[in-house]
Order: structure tokens, then sequence, then C-alpha cells
């Protein structure tokens, strides 16, 4: 994992490796971070489930509302290092047509991936969000916590 540490001297941003102890963890030490920023109306973004306990802390440190996206990546089992692409609710799709090419899949094979994928994200929105539909950040300055 890495982390975002803006320098004292320069303002400018660093990326530099470091260890957490948990996804918790790592949320404490980015909320240190974010205290230094202003921020008019923030709300915090997670990525469920995995970016969920960092979102969470750093929500409670910014004392901001948490609000939950649901995002699915959709890799090949044999090959699950190169993903083909990503789902999210509200039936975002983003396909690498060129990967699914260079996997070999079919449009069954990729259907089948596409269709569980939904299940998934159903399942999570309608456990995790209560069937909310996602965050409206167009008026907040809005922070994204990842997977992780």
């Amino acid at each position: 994992m890495t982390i975002l540490e803006r320098t004292a001297h320069s303002g400018a941003v660093e990326s530099m490796p470091v260890r957490f102890a948990d996804r918790r963890d790592a949320g404490r030490r980015l909320a240190t971070l974010l205290f230094g920023f202003r921020y008019e109306d923030p709300i915090v973004v997670g990525i469920a489930p995995g970016g969920m306990p960092v979102a969470a802390e750093v929500a409670g440190a910014l004392q901001a509302p948490l609000e939950i996206v649901v995002v699915r990546e959709l890799v090949v089992p044999e090959n699950p290092e190169h993903p083909i692409g990503a789902l999210a609710e509200g039936e975002i799709a983003i396909i690498d047509d060129e990967a699914v090419r260079r996997q070999g899949l079919s449009t069954a094979q990729l259907d089948a991936m596409v269709g569980r994928a939904r299940l998934t994200i159903n399942w999570f929105t309608q456990h995790l969000c209560q069937g909310a539909p996602g965050p409206n950040t167009v008026e907040h300055d809005a922070r994204l916590s990842l997977t992780g």
C-alpha cells in the first residue's frame, strides 16, 4: 500500500510505501493527512466492500457523511491480475475490448461474467446501501477511498 504525503516545503504530493495493521488503521492514518486540507461541505466516498473500513475512519475523523459506491472488477479466474473491465451500480460498465480478445472470451462468457458481477453489485447495493442511489458529489468536496 502507498500513502500520499504533502511535503512541508514544496506543497507537492508524493507517494511513499507504508505498512498498515489493517484497513481501519489505513483510514485513521489517511485522515490525519487530510486534516490540513480545507473542505467545504465534504463527503467521503468508499468503494464497497474493501474501501469501506478506510472510508469509515476518514469520514468519522472529518465529521463528514459517508457514501458508498459499489464496484466490481471483471477478471478471468485463470488470469486475475489482468482485469478486463469494471462495473458499477447504475448499469455503468467499462470493458476493455482488447483485453477480452486477448483472453479469448466469447460474448456468452463475457455476458455470464457481467451477469454474475451485476448480481454481486445488486446484493451489496441492497444490503449496504439499502437500495439508495449512489452519492451526489456535484455540490461537495469528495475524497475517494479505494479498495486498498
